[in-house]
């Protein structure tokens, strides 16, 4: 009997594209039934590196040329073919458990072309199905990862709902458990109520370990002969109870000596990875990236270890790209640990990696790449391994929650709690090192710094913390703790951690944090710090390319320039020269200009003698921003350019209210353009009155109006305008904080102020006091409006028309009231100076709120600069300053400035080497001073 030419033609393509998949190192297995079934083959799907990946793929095989024989042309070249078959086929093939792929056979070129038969990829031609073959999709190497990809994609998962009581480390595969207790403990560790009659398994002591249960693991060692105590070696040899040891060691004492032994002595591959993956994370911790780095490619290019294995691995390598700055290979790593994850369904430890291969994709895109693959990452982080991991923290959360909320109770009561708030935090740090989870590590770390800065006892727990949230990069946190400590203490720590927020710690992670540190807190920083930074920042700041860079993880030349302005302060004389020649080399664009100035009036009053007029008018000519122009032919005419002045007052006559402002301030405003300003003032004014009678608040000026107009008024009295000053004043639709700074000079100088100007500031009064301040939130429209009534009392204490019992009745009762009201209260009395209130002044200056202190301080300064000198200021002196912040000291030696005492420059003298570089140099300049 002889063979039909299809049969024997379809034999050979089945035998051949058998061998293409062979060639690409999978193991196809013939269907014997093919011809009823409609499957060819059955092809075991492995991996680039030859691990068998566990899942199967179903082939069917078209060979021979009238296959290929309804062709798709574009532009006259083939892209593929058209198969057709009948609906059953097709269905056959959708619905199958199996992924199935059709495959065109070219027997004459021996080449073999698939497409993966789905739905979407069917169309209907009435009377069956066509699918299109792609020219492209080809059985070779290059294809593996695509046909990898569909292989995996149906695979289930297990589900793992209640294994929290029944956690075990024998419910994983023994070459996971490592993995599975330092990734996701809580599938390994056993629970509280299990018995402990049941012998420990190492990784059971491991997870527990992860999970800083530190006081079940001991109850469950007590009675344990392989590791009886925690501080010293097990007594068993296994390896597994010596990685243990070395993991409480990294854990307890950040000791990774014993993390390089168990490394060293690691003789299975499971073992070796999980060993590398925690010394390489030690190593990161402790602040040598470098050396993780050299471990983990070292065992990446050993490519021993499984796929799950091997993709932890390459997380590992990606963070520490990220970490140094190398964002192609880090998107390198973490794309290859996805392809690696991909469709292992039946291990959380996989799905969790995946997600953090994701996010760290993220994390590396530039922002329109991280728009498009956001939804992606929220679905491979939506897994059980991150579900797991939210419940610990927030167990842990309600823990600190609940301790914060017992102390405001003031419970003294006894409990017992397993562990400590702080301590039940540090799981969540500990999993995201591990896994390589740099987004996770740097909230983690964030959580413990906010807490730990809040829960502070001593300089040493604050600076513990406060490294926390250097490390993190969250740099709201970080300025909102360093806020709190140069206002209550202890800014000295924040000077010694200056020296940690240098270049070479500037990662990609943390560069805006210690940007933001250096903004905020640079007078604190130490000098060789300080003059590091703001080269490193200038540098940068005045490179072309790096100020032009897209929206990526690049510093903006913004967050460079506020750094260099914020530490110039604390620099040595040689960087304030070399920032004062190099400045105008900042590429002027409108968004930079702003911070230029900024600098330039920083260097204007640390050392003008640095500043070249002529480069500041170069600026200006170079700008076209209405603002900012004014701000720089200030500074040229201020250091003596003739040009710049002439410029600058004729932008003044043409209504340049901010040149005017800068103009008049450094006495080079002409009575005429005096004049034309004021009555711009008055307009404005009105124009203010109305917006505020609608609800409506000014936001952004460069010029305060209604000061501008007191200031012409008091300086030229033949241009004043009083009338309309205190009209404004009297405005209550006009919020408070419009008429603050107003109200403070008119007080200052009310000896100055025409009689008639008096009478209608009286008049004036209830409207005064009856403004509102802005509240804290402006957007939060339910928050506190602060009372004005402080400064309608200035106003009235300062005419005389208080008695002293009113005098006295208001101070009492701002004091005893809110913060505001107590700050108001110190106002009043260092404005009038009475002789009664020394004894409280000292008693405030130990008041927790720093606010009242620094206004005390200030009362105190104000008091001794006019003379005053009994035994108790002189106390209230040296409280002040021994005070750990930089608020009340600068408070005292600011008032300090005109005058100060021979006695009290004795008792100030030690502030000279206060932390701050602006308290040092008040107080140099106050105690240096020749008589």
């Amino acid at each position: 009997m002889r063979a039909s030419k299809e049969s024997s033609t379809g034999g050979v393509g089945v035998t051949e594209v058998a061998g293409l998949f062979e060639r690409i190192r999978w193991a196809p297995l013939e269907n014997r039934d093919r011809h009823d079934l409609g499957t060819d083959l059955l092809v075991a799907a492995r991996d680039p590196r030859r691990f068998d990946r566990g899942a199967l793929i179903g082939v069917q095989v078209k060979g021979g040329p009238h296959w290929f024989s309804e062709p798709v042309l574009v532009n006259d070249e083939i892209t593929g073919w058209w198969h057709r078959n009948d609906n059953e086929h097709f269905d056959y093939w959708i619905k199958h458990q199996l992924p199935h792929l059709l495959v065109l056979y070219d027997i004459d070129a021996r080449t073999g072309y698939w497409v993966h038969v789905t739905s979407d990829r069917c169309e209907s031609t009435g009377k069956g199905c066509k699918v299109f073959v792609p020219k492209t999709n080809t059985i070779s190497e290059v294809d593996v990862p695509r046909l990898l990809e569909i292989a995996l994609a149906q695979r289930g998962s297990i589900s793992l709902e209640g294994t929290n009581f029944d956690a075990a480390s024998t419910q994983v595969p023994p070459s996971d458990r490592l993995r599975y207790a330092l990734l996701i403990p809580r599938l390994v560790a056993p629970h509280a109520n299990r018995s402990a009659s049941s012998a420990l398994e190492p990784e059971e002591a491991i997870a527990l370990l992860v999970l800083l249960h530190v006081s079940r693991l001991k109850q469950r060692l007590e009675t344990n002969r392989d590791w009886p105590e925690l501080d010293k070696k097990p007594l068993n040899s296994d390896w597994r109870w010596q990685f243990a040891f070395a993991l409480w060691r990294f854990i307890a004492y950040d000791d990774k000596s014993s993390l390089k032994d168990v490394q060293a002595t690691a003789v299975r591959e499971d073992w070796r990875t999980a060993s590398t993956v925690l010394l390489a994370g030690a190593e990161l911790s402790i602040g040598v990236p470098r050396e993780g780095a050299y471990l983990v490619a070292e065992e990446l290019a050993r490519d021993k270890a499984a796929p799950v294995d091997h993709a932890w691995l390459h997380l590992h390598a990606s963070r520490f790209a990220d970490e140094a700055g190398l964002r192609d290979e880090a998107k390198s790593h973490a794309s290859q640990a996805i392809t690696l994850l991909t469709g292992i369904g039946d291990d959380p430890t996989a799905s969790l990696l995946s997600g953090v291969g994701y996010r760290a994709l993220l994390n590396l895109a530039s922002w329109r790449e991280s728009a498009e693959s956001i939804s992606g990452t929220l679905r491979a982080g939506d897994n059980a391994g991150s579900w797991w991991r939210d419940q610990q923290l927030r167990w842990a959360l309600d823990a600190a929650a609940m301790s914060q909320f017992r102390e405001w109770a003031h419970d003294t009561s006894s409990r017992w709690d397993a562990e400590p708030p702080a301590q039940q935090l540090l799981p969540s740090r500990f999993m995201a090192l591990f896994s390589a989870d740099r987004a996770g590590l740097a909230a983690a770390e964030a959580r413990l710094g906010r807490f730990g800065s809040q829960c502070a006892k001593t300089d040493d727990e604050f600076r513990s913390a406060y490294s926390r949230l250097l490390s993190s990069g969250d740099k709201a946190s970080v300025v909102l703790a360093g806020r709190r400590a140069w206002r209550c203490g202890p800014a000295q720590v924040l000077a010694e951690l200056s020296t940690d927020c240098v270049p070479e710690r500037f990662s990609p992670g943390r560069v805006d944090a210690l940007l933001e540190f250096w903004g905020a807190f640079g007078d604190l920083g130490m000098p060789t710090a300080a003059d590091d930074v703001v080269l490193w920042c200038l540098n940068r700041a005045v490179n072309e390319e790096a100020a032009n860079e897209p929206h990526d993880k690049a510093p903006r030349v913004a967050s460079l320039l506020g750094a260099i302005k914020g530490a110039l302060g604390a620099c040595s004389a040689s960087v304030l020269e070399r920032v004062a020649a190099e400045l105008h080399s900042v590429p002027v664009h409108w968004t930079h200009l702003k911070d230029i100035c900024s600098v330039a009036e920083e260097l204007e009053r640390l050392a003008p003698t640095a500043l070249d007029a002529e480069l500041f008018l170069d600026l200006a000519s170079r700008s076209a921003e209405h603002s900012e122009l004014a701000r720089l032919l200030g500074l040229s005419a201020k250091l003596g350019s003739e040009v710049a002045r002439v410029r600058l007052l004729q932008a003044a006559k043409e209504g340049n209210l901010l040149a005017a402002a800068i103009g008049f301030e450094d006495g080079f405003l002409t009575e005429g353009i005096a004049e034309q300003s004021a009555q711009t003032l008055v307009q404005l004014l009105e124009k203010e009155r109305h917006q505020a009678a609608r609800g409506s608040f000014g936001f952004g000026r460069s010029v305060d109006t209604c000061l501008f107009l007191v200031n012409l008024s008091f300086s030229l009295p033949r241009i004043a305008r009083w009338t309309e000053v205190m009209s404004y004043l009297g405005d209550n639709a006009v919020i408070a904080d419009h008429k603050e700074s107003s109200i403070y000079r008119i007080v200052r100088d009310l000896v100055l102020l025409p009689e008639e100007a008096v009478d209608l500031l009286l008049h004036q009064i209830t409207g005064l006091r009856t403004s509102r301040f802005l509240p804290t939130n402006f957007f939060d429209m339910k928050g506190k409006w602060r009372s004005a009534a402080g400064l309608a009392a200035l106003v009235q204490f300062g005419v005389g028309g208080q008695s002293d019992l009113e005098v006295e009745t208001f101070v009492a009762g701002a004091l005893a009231g809110e913060g505001d009201g107590r700050q108001m209260a110190w106002w009043v009395l260092r404005e009038f100076r009475p002789a009664g209130y020394d004894v409280l002044a000292l008693q405030s200056l130990g008041d927790s709120d720093p606010s009242i202190r620094g206004a005390a301080a200030r009362f105190v300064g104000r008091r001794v600069e006019g003379g005053a000198d009994t035994p108790t200021l002189r106390r209230a002196v040296e409280r002040i300053c021994v005070d750990g912040s930089v608020l009340v000291p600068l408070a005292l030696v600011t008032e300090l400035t005109n005058h100060c005492p021979e006695w009290a420059k004795g008792l100030i003298h030690p502030v000279r080497d206060h932390p701050s570089a602006k308290v040092r140099a008040a107080t140099r300049g106050i105690v240096d001073a020749t008589p």
